[in-house]
């Protein structure tokens, strides 16, 4: 979600859309029906304190649990902020408004500085629909925009909700009606929700997720603010972009500019030309237009299984060479939902350079469904997913060489898992220097009574800081890889 995220859905088109397990909530209440995937092949023992291991000294041994008085909270995005971390999100409970934030020091202890001891709750009114914050940005300047969905004052009307913060936690006042809050109707029925966030260069706000069109489609939304939380008239219609994907019902999930101004959403989508869900990624130019260059009017569509019945993208991230990489819910031959990753060249093709030549990669994990809330890339081409597998739910990350092929020197021969508490998922993460990772997501029991944010810091490799002039460097430089059996 960049710090993007697994989603709650904000409407009915949306619950028909995304199926079960595309969130750690999700995995945890359905997972139990579902078939064991099959047992990993055996592998070396890891070596200790490895690239993509948990880091002792971040929280207690590696992990963080932050609760909210009478609030079942989960984070759903995190960025990095400062020399700390921010987490943001909302309540597990349905239909609970409002914004949650935490900010955390960055050896994992809540910054006592920032809010009421390192919180920040910021109240909506209740409508069904809506569901706290969704997404998180930093601007240049430290400000942290939060979106998600809320009321629109009007019966039961939902829209794209904005909350602007300041450094230190308390709403921004030069940033929408005076109260740094701000929330718009987007498409003509009152129905839409925000699920990520980014920050361009010059302030501008880009937030995306679902509504629908006059026809009632359920279609990818994109709404642009400018810096002082009014719609950008020039983009789209009026500040607003919708784009229907023909063939069924779609929604963003992600957002990633690109350094030449255009934007790139990812999502869910149910065609064109493919039947079941689907992986579909939506480029625009600045002014909201889709963009002609890219796939087929702006639109590129793949999935892992014909006619897969779940499916689609979670995050994107554009490498610095205009290729675009996205990750969320794939499925297997038998149904079982696994970690997915398609890249796509600069023009929307397939990357044939990626997954064995069909620009496409499925990872199960050992320990049963699984799903990809966040995606990463380091400087030297490497990526690392992000997500939650298995019943009981619990942290999962793959690493991967740029081929898409599971990288030997990360976790266990490419994966590995974290419980934390009863049940967790992550649904954002940040990239640090040197590889370390820090994911953030949801810990809670199994009757969704209690619930908390939850974060965990993997290491990178110390003998290798991710600088720009490392990006040629051979892949393994410097590590030593396990050797992987089977």
């Amino acid at each position: 979600m960049t710090a993007t995220s697994a989603h709650r859905p904000w409407s009915p088109t949306r619950r028909s859309l995304l199926t079960a397990g595309l969130s750690a909530l999700a995995l945890v209440t359905t997972a139990a029906g579902a078939v064991a995937a099959p047992a990993a092949p055996p592998v070396a023992p890891p070596p200790a304190n490895g690239l993509g291991h948990l880091d002792p000294p971040f929280g207690a041994n590696g992990t963080v649990v932050t609760t909210f008085p009478d609030l079942a909270s989960g984070a759903s995005a995190i960025a990095v902020h400062g020399d700390g971390f921010v987490a943001a999100g909302g309540s597990l409970q349905d239909d609970s408004p409002d914004f949650l934030l935490a900010r955390y020091r960055a050896d994992g202890r809540l910054d006592r500085r920032f809010g009421t001891g390192g919180q920040v709750v910021t109240p909506f009114s209740a409508v069904a629909g809506a569901g706290g914050a969704e997404g998180v940005a930093v601007q240049r300047d430290r400000r942290i925009v939060a979106v998600g969905t809320a009321g629109l004052g009007t019966d039961s009307d939902i829209g794209f909700a904005f909350a602007r913060y300041r450094e230190d936690g308390r709403l921004d006042r030069g940033f929408g009606g005076g109260d740094g809050i701000a929330v718009l109707p987007v498409g003509p029925a009152g129905d839409s929700g925000a699920a990520d966030v980014a920050v361009q260069r010059d302030g501008r706000i880009v937030a995306v997720g679902g509504a629908n069109d006059a026809a009632g489609n359920a279609v990818f939304a994109a709404v642009r603010l400018l810096p002082d939380g009014r719609p950008d008239p020039s983009f789209g219609d009026g500040g607003t972009a919708l784009v229907l994907i023909p063939g069924g019902d779609a929604a963003a999930s992600a957002v990633a500019l690109q350094p030449d101004g255009r934007i790139v959403l990812a999502g869910t989508a149910i065609g064109p030309g493919l039947t079941g869900q689907q992986f579909a990624v939506v480029r625009l130019t600045d002014r909201g237009v889709p963009d002609s260059t890219f796939g087929e009017d702006g639109i590129a569509v793949a999935q892992n299984q014909p006619e897969q019945g779940k499916g689609g993208a979670e995050d994107v991230v554009v490498g610095r060479d205009g290729r675009i990489l996205v990750a969320g819910l794939g499925q297997n031959a038998a149904g079982q939902g696994a970690f997915g990753l398609v890249r796509f060249l600069p023009d929307g093709s397939p990357d044939p350079s990626f997954g064995g030549g069909t620009g496409l990669v499925l990872t199960e994990f050992p320990e049963g469904e699984s799903v990809a809330a966040s995606v990463l890339l380091r400087r030297d081409g490497r990526i690392v997913a992000v997500g939650s597998a298995g019943f009981p739910s619990r942290f999962a990350l793959a690493g991967y060489l740029p081929d898409g092929t599971l990288d030997p020197a990360f976790g266990s021969c490419g994966r590995t898992t974290t419980v934390i508490g009863e049940g967790s998922g992550a649904t954002g993460a940040v990239l640090l220097d040197r590889g370390a990772v820090v994911a953030a997501g949801s810990t809670f029991d199994s009757t969704q009574t209690n619930g908390g944010f939850a974060l965990a810091r993997y290491l990178g490799d110390p003998r290798r800081p991710q600088r720009p002039a490392e990006a040629a460097a051979p892949v393994a430089a410097g590590l030593a890889a396990p050797v992987c059996l089977g």
